[in-house]
C-alpha cells in the first residue's frame, strides 16, 4: 500500500533535525528513496513509517495512506426518456439488458425507475446499447445525493499529457510542486502524480494550464474515451 505525502511538511520535520542526506543515512534508506518522497509527494507505507519513526512522529503528521482517501463513486441524474427509447428498441426485456451488460439482474430497471446511476453502470448500459456516456446524461439536471451534474463528467474525462513540458513549466518555477498545486486548488499530491504517471483529467489540465497562462492544447497529447468498445448488435442477438 501507498500513500501522498506533504513533501513541504516532510521536509520541513527533516530539516529541524539535520540535513537530507544524514536523515537518509539515519533513516537507513537510500537518499534516492527519501528524494522521491520528497519530489512526488508518494511513497510505500513501510518507507513512510519507517521515516515517522525516525523523526519521532506520528505518520499522519506528513502522510495519508491511499486507503483513507478513496473517492465516492460518481453517480448522475439519467435522461431516462432516451434510456427508454433505446431500451424499447432492443425489444428486449430490462432483466436481459441487465445481464446481456454485466450487471445484476435489476439494475436496469432500477436506473429506470430512480433516474440516478454511477458512472460504471452507465458505461456498461452506453457500450451495450451503442451510444457514448454522454447521451445518457441529464446535463440540465441538478446533482444527485453524493454525485455530480452532467456537466462535471466533461471535467472527469482523462487525458494523456506531455510530461517534458509539464515539467519545464514546473522547474522552471521556484515553488514545490506541493505549493503549485494548493495554488492551482488541486487535491494535494494532484500535481506531482500527474508529472509521475503523465495522465489527468481535464479538469485538471485546465487549471494547470490557466495557472502557468498558456493553452491547454499545450500540455494534452491525447484525450482518451470515456466509454468502453461497443458491443456488436448481433453478439447481442445472440446473447439474447
Amino acid at each position: 500500500m501507498r500513500c501522498t505525502v506533504d513533501t513541504e511538511r516532510l521536509r520541513a520535520l527533516i530539516k529541524a533535525q539535520c540535513s537530507l542526506p544524514a536523515f537518509a543515512k539515519k533513516a537507513q534508506m537510500s537518499y534516492s528513496t527519501l528524494g522521491r518522497a520528497l519530489t512526488f509527494g508518494r511513497a510505500d507505507v513501510k518507507t513512510a513509517q519507517k521515516i515517522s519513526s525516525v523523526l519521532g512522529v506520528a505518520l499522519e503528521e506528513f502522510a495519508t495512506p491511499d486507503e483513507l482517501k478513496k473517492p465516492k463513486r460518481l453517480r448522475f441524474f439519467v435522461n431516462t426518456d432516451k434510456l427508454l427509447k433505446l431500451a424499447e428498441a432492443t425489444g428486449k426485456t430490462a432483466i436481459s439488458l441487465s445481464r446481456l451488460a454485466g450487471l445484476a439482474p435489476p439494475t436496469f430497471g432500477d436506473v429506470l425507475r430512480s433516474g440516478i446511476a454511477n458512472l460504471k453502470t452507465l458505461e456498461k448500459i452506453s457500450a451495450l446499447l451503442g451510444v457514448e456516456v454522454e447521451e445518457l446524461i441529464d446535463k440540465d439536471a441538478g446533482s444527485p445525493p453524493n454525485g455530480h451534474t452532467g456537466k462535471k463528467l466533461v471535467k472527469a474525462i482523462p487525458c494523456r499529457i506531455d510530461q517534458a513540458r509539464l515539467l519545464e513549466l514546473v522547474m522552471a518555477s521556484d515553488k514545490t510542486c506541493s505549493r503549485m498545486g494548493k495554488e492551482m486548488e488541486l487535491h494535494h499530491g494532484t500535481l506531482s502524480q500527474i508529472l509521475l504517471r503523465g495522465t489527468a483529467n481535464l479538469g485538471s489540465v485546465e487549471k494547470i494550464s490557466a495557472y502557468f497562462g498558456i493553452p491547454k492544447e499545450e500540455l494534452i497529447v491525447e484525450i482518451k474515451a470515456r466509454s468502453t468498445p461497443k458491443v456488436d448488435s448481433a453478439k447481442r442477438q445472440d446473447a439474447g
